[in-house]
């Protein structure tokens, strides 16, 4: 299910023909070629993974005091600025990186549920695109899809439900 505010909403629709034909810079793409890093419970893309995170997953405790829960985690180790990875419009390349990462994410982990976030800014700072994503876990919300007009800057949140084993 897709949840954006209204600015989002107006982007996806001009920009529709533009997502839906463009392909995905090849710097993008390393990223999701090189696959994913499951630590412990939690999923992390292995190209942005800090060299200096132990790849091991602490106590959750520890993750609970810096963090609040192991989403949070996920979601502050997972975040990067699509401008990093092209020379491409970042916001465009955003979307589609996000429809192929969650091609990868079935593939490879067909039973989880994952939200992944984009945000978009764009004032006298620069034009930035941020993607991020977390296991979809029972009472760990790291956005609130009631609030998404809250946010000034376009907001898209995506929660993408994996196929639940039929027995």
């Amino acid at each position: 299910m897709i949840y954006t505010n209204l600015i989002m909403k107006e982007f996806l629709d001009v920009n529709e023909s533009e997502i839906r034909e463009g392909t995905l810079d090849k710097e993008l793409g390393l990223i999701l070629k090189e696959g994913f890093l499951p630590i412990g419970d939690c999923i992390f893309l292995e190209k942005i993974f800090p060299s200096s995170y132990t790849r091991c997953l602490s106590e959750k405790y520890e993750i609970e005091k810096e963090f609040t829960d192991f989403s949070g985690y996920e979601v502050s180790t997972n975040r990067f600025h699509i401008e990093d990875f092209t020379d491409q419009d970042p916001f465009i390349q955003s979307i589609i990186f996000s429809n192929k990462f969650k091609k990868k994410w079935l593939i490879d982990f067909p039973l989880e549920s994952v939200n992944l976030t984009i945000g978009f800014q764009d004032d006298e700072v620069g034009k930035f695109a941020t993607f991020t994503f977390h296991k979809s876990r029972n009472a760990e919300v790291v956005h609130d899809i009631n609030s998404l007009e809250l946010y000034e800057q376009p907001i898209y949140v995506e929660v993408l439900s994996g196929r639940s084993i039929l027995v």
